[in-house]
């Protein structure tokens, strides 16, 4: 079973790579999927953190986020599959300048 994923607080203004780590459940990630959605706080696009399509670099699903709105909680959800097996990771994502 995959870890669970904690991430602290992101300033609007910075953009950075998060990874969901998907090492206890599979050997390599093939095809990798992150949804977003605003679970407190008012975003009308939480689509737009998103900064590019996730990228799957071997277990791990890595996604590029960015911007945000300050007050704002997130949720990011991964999936990964190998093709047979399937897992999903999901962490909140506090946004606070």
């Amino acid at each position: 079973m995959p870890k669970a994923v904690k991430w602290i607080a992101k300033d609007p203004r910075e953009a950075f790579a998060v990874q969901f780590d998907f090492t206890a459940g599979l050997d390599a990630v093939a095809i990798p999927q992150v949804i977003i959605e605003t679970v407190s706080g008012i975003d009308e696009n939480p689509g737009l953190i998103l900064n590019g399509p996730p990228q799957a670099v071997g277990q791990m699903v890595r996604q590029r986020i960015r911007g945000g709105v300050d007050d704002c909680k997130y949720l990011l959800t991964a999936t990964a599959s190998d093709g047979t097996e399937t897992y999903v990771l999901a962490a909140k994502l506090p946004v606070k300048k």
